[in-house]
């Protein structure tokens, strides 16, 4: 009986709905396609990551590999399919992870297998989750440089998701920028989308790229199984969900660990140059609580880490985090404010900062982070040997992708999700609350798809 990689003790019932799979390619001679592992499985669905030969033949060749990610029933088939449908706005998108469609087929997946599939091309860098608990390994804080330029990726998904490109098939992919107002000074109507599922597993780590990302590797958004959209009227609401799900993401890369709801405080900001109080759930970024119980180390990296943060994206961070949405800023301001001080801010502007060689463009730690999210790439791209030659059975999917891209659409479907750890051993615990806070999480194989 057939086996996969990937997720450990993977359910009977994911395993049949995998073997079935394999058998309808099977039954059209479909020998191309090669499962190479379970990226996760749940209740509602499983993803695979795949492997295609082209153009098969005795001499090995380049391997394409791609994601697919499928349902079990109808109920979740209805909702794979309205994630398709949701991902196909975001053609053209440089930010957001684009569908991919096999030539003769339509995309809603391949015509011979029953209900939707979702299908993309697979990265093997990771998601922002890996980026962040091998930072420990680093002993140092991102750079701030850095840090602006992630941010400004997550501006860029942001525009994305109010102002869904809709491009066509094959559309090239295009940063996403603010469209200029009317004479009036209005933009076009947002699209009221809400993701649903903004977290560091869902942001994938890309690569390098000429126009925005010479320094630093692009950030994809991925999973919109989760997604809902809101009445026109309720447009902002939507902006200023995804805004709080970035302003955690941007916590986190910065080392502020975990977000608790429960636990805000008052925190100063600056706002169009003056400073004022606001409610934010930022508060570790304000140093960490007494009540934690955290080791000396993880005390003094913490404090570190703080000290070296540029005030003024500590100071965005905070307000995406407000507790009120209306103290969050408007998506325009905190876009024009990202992209100004990546313009602006150069080494020299942290020539006091402890970590100040860290900020210079030929920095070790680029390197660092670079060959630390390339590490998965470098395994994912070794060529296969060549899959037994067989003919395309009719109608089958020909050899060339019409549509591209180093992108990855990872699942929902109530998947993968981590068992806790009842003992406080890896983790700190709060004394006020007797609750176990987990440190800094470590990087899983269903995250990373690989």
């Amino acid at each position: 009986m057939a086996s996969y990689p990937g997720v450990e003790n993977v359910r009977a019932d994911a395993l049949k709905e995998i073997r079935l799979l394999e058998t309808s390619f099977n039954r059209v001679n479909e020998r191309r396609f090669k499962i190479e592992r379970i990226i996760g499985e749940g209740t509602g669905g499983f993803a695979l990551k795949m492997a295609m030969i082209n153009d098969p033949s005795p001499v090995p060749r380049p391997v394409q590999r791609f994601v697919i990610k499928r349902a079990y029933n109808k109920q979740q088939a209805d909702k794979l399919q309205e994630e398709i449908q949701i991902v196909q706005k975001f053609r053209g998108n440089m930010h957001v992870a684009q569908l991919i469609v096999l030539p003769g087929e339509s995309t809603d997946g391949i015509s011979y297998l029953n209900g939707p599939t979702l299908m993309t091309d697979w990265i093997g860098n990771g998601t922002v989750k890996d980026l962040i608990a091998k930072r420990s390994d680093w002993r140092q804080p991102l750079p701030n440089r850095v840090l602006w330029r992630l941010f400004l990726c997550l501006c860029r998904m942001l525009i994305a998701m109010a102002w869904p490109s809709n491009g066509p098939p094959g559309a090239p992919r295009e940063v996403e920028l603010l469209s200029s107002p009317d004479p009036n000074g209005n933009r076009p109507t947002k699209s009221g989308l809400v993701h649903g599922d903004l977290n560091i597993q869902n942001i994938l780590v890309g690569n390098l790229d000429q126009r925005e990302h010479s320094l630093v590797n692009t950030l994809m958004l991925i999973d919109f199984g989760n997604a809902r959209t809101l009445d026109v009227d309720q447009a902002e609401e939507a902006v200023k969900s995804n805004m709080a799900n970035m302003g955690e993401i941007m916590f986190q890369l910065i080392g502020g660990g975990f977000i608790r709801k429960s636990q805000s405080s008052n925190m100063k900001v600056t706002v169009g140059g003056q400073d004022k109080i606001i409610r934010s759930w930022a508060r570790d970024l304000d140093g960490l609580s007494p009540t934690y119980e955290v080791p000396a180390d993880t005390m003094a990296l913490h404090r570190d880490s703080m000290e070296n943060l540029d005030p003024d994206l500590k100071s965005l961070v905070v307000q995406c985090l407000a507790v009120a949405p209306v103290n969050r800023p408007d998506l325009e301001t905190l876009v024009e404010e990202v992209e100004r001080n990546v313009d602006s801010k150069t080494a020299t502007s942290y020539a006091s900062y402890k970590y100040k060689n860290n900020e210079t463009d030929n920095a070790a730690i680029y390197e660092q982070v670079e060959r630390n999210v390339d590490a998965d790439a470098a395994r994912s791209n070794r060529r296969l040997p060549a899959l037994d030659a067989a003919p395309p059975a009719p109608g089958n999917v020909p050899g060339v992708l019409t549509e591209s891209f180093s992108t990855l659409v990872l699942l929902t479907f109530d998947i993968g999700a981590a068992s806790q750890n009842t003992e406080c051993n890896q983790g700190i615990r709060d004394r006020s609350t007797s609750q176990c806070l987990p440190r800094q999480p470590a990087g899983s194989d269903v995250a990373a798809g690989g």
